[in-house]
């Protein structure tokens, strides 16, 4: 099993510095979350490991194999990604959408192997979508989207999960079924995440980015504490946990006692 290691990576655009050396380790099996304000450089990072942005110094690593030394299908072979830029695949079915993932594994004439086969239908149960893979894509609600777009990375069967924001936009249910399915697969995954819960919940490790450095890194219980709510995100919290489960919970106080209403 590979972890993906991002060594002292640095991107330059329109002269303005968005990351300025920037090291994570996502470890075998794990999930590792990156967290931080908007416009921290997140989705930066992630475009980085997924080839869609050329770093200006630094390297990613998949296992002991350098990004830069793959070609775009040997790398689509090792990494599975789910952009936050998300188009609507035009009038595709849900199989369909499924199916793309396995086009990095077909020889030049795009025809599906029994193998493929096994890993679409795998992974459409996996994400409990086989009563829709005949919908159109088009016609599905935002969660059931989210899913079969997480289906379409598990199809992909590539050896590390690059996830930029998969719960975005969607509702409670939602998210708790999405982030369920993550952590049922011993993939080695890298995941940004808004909602600090979300992250202390199913992360084995954090990394926090601040104006695009690190500046906190380790596990949940380490990394997520009332001075960097105030510090990083600029809001005044506790780290509690809960009652019945013990999971970590990030309580902020979003009126402060200045904007309280008197009683």
């Amino acid at each position: 099993m590979s972890g993906i290691t991002v060594r002292e990576v640095a991107v330059t655009l329109d002269g303005a510095t968005i990351l300025g050396g920037v090291s994570v380790l996502a470890r075998p099996g794990e999930i590792t979350g990156v967290i931080g304000p908007n416009g921290s450089g997140k989705s930066t990072l992630l475009r980085t490991v997924y080839r869609h942005l050329k770093p200006s110094a630094g390297s990613v690593l998949i296992g002991d194999e350098d990004l830069r030394e793959l070609s775009p299908g040997e790398t689509a072979r090792r990494i599975a990604a789910m952009p936050q830029e998300r188009g609507s695949e035009f009038d595709l079915t849900v199989r369909d959408v499924v199916a793309l993932g396995r086009i990095p594994h077909q020889g030049r004439f795009g025809r599906e192997s029994a193998e493929d086969r096994d890993r679409i239908d795998t992974a459409l149960a996996d994400a409990a979508l086989l009563p829709l893979a005949h919908r159109s894509f088009a016609s599905l609600s935002g969660g059931e989207r989210q899913r079969a777009l997480l289906a379409r990375c598990f199809a992909q069967n590539g050896r590390v999960l690059v996830l930029d924001e998969p719960t975005n936009h969607l509702d409670l249910a939602h998210q708790a079924q999405l982030l369920t399915l993550l952590t049922r697969r011993a993939t080695t995954t890298l995941i940004t995440v808004h909602d600090l819960n979300a992250a202390a919940a199913v992360c084995d490790r954090l990394h926090v980015l601040s104006d695009g450095r690190i500046v906190a890194g380790g596990t949940p219980a380490e990394v997520l504490t009332r001075d960097l709510l105030a510090d990083v995100f600029g809001v005044r919290g506790e780290v509690i946990r809960h009652p019945n489960t013990g999971r970590l919970l990030v309580a902020v106080d979003y009126l402060g006692d200045d904007a309280r209403p008197e009683a």
